[in-house]
């Protein structure tokens, strides 16, 4: 802006207003013209910031990114609207980011990265299976105050630092980058400078008020590498286990099925094949828990004779070749119940066992149960061909006595009753929806599902600090 001095009043007493208001006029002009020009300088800085923001951007040099993010904080604090062509090149420098990292995550780039990677993981396992199997340094039974409680305990701490190392070695995820990738990029650093790359191309599309398209996501990035980690180092039969196991949890306790999968999350980490779930071992192992609450007792031998071990009670399920049982008293989740056993060395042998093919967890409380006392568990292990005939002979026969019977909903109802009886809460539900179909207005439908067992609400609780209740769990193996 032009400023204009006058000496004195008598200048302008004496000059002619004509000229003092051209003088005006063409000081205004200059003043309004030096700020049109000033904003078209203005406008020329945004355009040429944008451009050299973008000759870095294209370089991508990791000892620039300073220089980067000075250049788009200046070029944000300009006036002007971020020009078409900007948002367009960045685009253009994205892609080629996006494909690269991409390209270097598939399945055949990582499978070579991945396989020697595995070969920690085998290393990792050997020392702490050596140490789990040597009964003479991890004895059972191991009673607290005794040489052999001692001993054990010592040793549990051992195993417990081998074990965390092959949960290191397996588990290739770090949970302490805010990107949330996998450690698989230590062993191959570029990948992680491409995707802080891509981020921080991503951030500038943001900050002029564009999304990303397609979208990065380092969650969902990290997840398609797990998947191909797991595939890679889970065999093919251990996984369709456990896609098996996926359809056959609806029958199972929340509490139950949680502890299935602990039990195989753990196996498969030690190099063990994952085992499969047998409903006739689910139907002994909750029998005995079931008896052992209601007869007040805690042992794997039953009072009841025809019960009297694991394997007698496994054939009353129409299964032969039970392999092992564990035990478990106060645990309030399937979480803890694994944890129980893994604290204790007969229990952790079994849980690993090598020739383990299916696997049946039955728990069982009681209402208003205090101190652990009424939650029982027990976890059955069984050597038998894979997939079976899993139908156990009462369910074959109330089958065909469905079947033959002519009045369903007479048979829907009783079958109802029976279910609710053995605390079966899906059969229950599945027997109450028949009846619903035949006979919506049965009063006894409301009246079941009012007076369902609490067992059969079960949901599981959140682990707490305290410790498990490994003292209180017993092992079998059969001879």
């Amino acid at each position: 802006m032009i400023a204009l001095a006058f000496p004195s009043r008598w200048w302008l007493r004496r000059t002619p207003r004509g000229l003092i208001a051209g003088v005006l006029a063409v000081a205004g002009f200059f003043t309004f013209a030096g700020m049109a020009r000033g904003g078209e300088a203005a406008a020329r800085d945004r355009a040429k910031v944008e451009d050299e923001y973008l000759g870095f951007v294209r370089r991508m040099k990791p000892a620039e990114k300073k220089e980067r993010g000075d250049l788009l904080n200046e070029m944000l604090g300009l006036s002007g609207e971020t020009r078409p062509s900007f948002k367009f090149s960045l685009k253009g420098v994205r892609k080629p980011m996006l494909e690269r990292l991409r390209k270097a995550t598939d399945e055949k780039a990582l499978t070579p990265l991945i396989r020697e990677m595995e070969k920690d993981l085998v290393a990792a396992r050997e020392p702490a299976l050596a140490l789990i199997f040597d009964e003479a340094a991890y004895p059972y039974p191991h009673d607290p105050g005794t040489p052999a409680g001692t001993l054990h305990e010592e040793t549990q701490k051992k195993i417990n630092d081998l074990v965390a190392a092959v949960r290191l070695c397996w588990d290739p995820f770090s949970k302490k980058s805010d990107a949330a990738l996998p450690r698989i990029v230590e062993k191959k650093p570029e990948l992680k400078q491409w995707v802080d790359d891509l981020l921080e191309v991503d951030g500038a599309f943001q900050a002029v008020g564009e999304t990303p398209d397609p979208p990065f996501d380092p969650a969902l990035f990290a997840d398609d590498i797990r998947v191909i980690w797991r595939n890679l180092l889970i065999d093919a039969p251990s996984r369709d286990t456990l896609k098996y196991n996926e359809t056959l949890e609806k029958h199972l306790y929340p509490g139950e099925a949680e502890c299935v999968r602990a039990t195989n999350d753990y196996r498969l980490m030690m190099g063990r094949p994952a085992v499969e779930i047998d409903l006739r071992l689910v139907a002994a192992a909750r029998n005995h828990s079931r008896e052992m609450r209601d007869l007040n007792y805690f042992a794997h031998e039953s009072p009841v004779e025809e019960n009297r071990n694991f394997a007698n009670r496994a054939r009353h399920q129409n299964f032969a070749g039970a392999a092992g049982e564990n035990i478990a008293l106060g645990s309030r989740t399937g979480n803890e119940a694994f944890a129980s056993w893994y604290t204790s060395s007969g229990h952790h042998r079994n849980m690993l066992g090598k020739n383990h093919v299916q696997i049946g967890v039955g728990y069982a409380g009681s209402p208003g149960a205090r101190m652990g006392a009424g939650h029982l568990w027990t976890m059955v292990f069984g050597r038998a061909a894979a997939h079976g005939d899993q139908e156990p002979p009462v369910i074959a026969y109330l089958k065909e006595w469905l079947m033959a019977a002519e009045n369903k909903a007479d048979v829907a109802l009783k079958l109802a009753r029976l279910a609710q009886k053995l605390e079966l809460p899906w059969h229950l539900e599945q027997q109450l929806k028949v009846l619903e179909q035949i006979d919506p207005s049965n009063p006894e439908i409301k009246k079941l599902r009012a007076a369902a067992p609490p067992a059969s609400k079960q949901t599981p609780s959140k682990t707490t600090g305290q410790k498990p209740a490994g003292a209180g769990a017993g092992t079998k193996k059969k001879p």
